[in-house]
């Protein structure tokens, strides 16, 4: 759906947040990361809608930077991620975690 700035900016629908995020998630799982990457970074700062998927948009960046071999991207976006959800309710913990392992993994190669 096309739409103009103000129309993406000020409303959930025509932001297309979760329309964007599930794209680049397919894209991802169909072999195809570039795209996925420039899907999941349309979350930085399009509408304030997008905020609920920025720290997710993060910690699949840095899957697939690691899976790319692009280490430090992998670990500037694992490092976002766990910024932005550093006081995650109890039952997110677990992925701040994975983050965390992810990171370590990563500088111990």
């Amino acid at each position: 759906m096309e739409s103009r700035f103000d129309q993406s900016f000020l409303s959930p629908f025509y932001s297309q947040a979760y329309e964007r995020f599930a794209r680049a998630g397919l894209l991802a799982h169909l072999g195809r990361p570039r795209e996925a990457l420039t899907w999941y970074a349309s979350f930085a700062q399009n509408s304030l809608y997008d905020l609920i998927y920025l720290a997710p948009s993060y910690l699949e960046r840095g899957k697939i930077h690691a899976d790319l071999g692009e280490t430090d991207q992998a670990i500037d976006c694992y490092e976002k991620f766990i910024t932005l959800w550093s006081d995650a309710d109890p039952e997110m913990r677990a992925r701040v975690d994975e983050a965390e392992q992810r990171i370590a993994g990563l500088r111990d190669t």
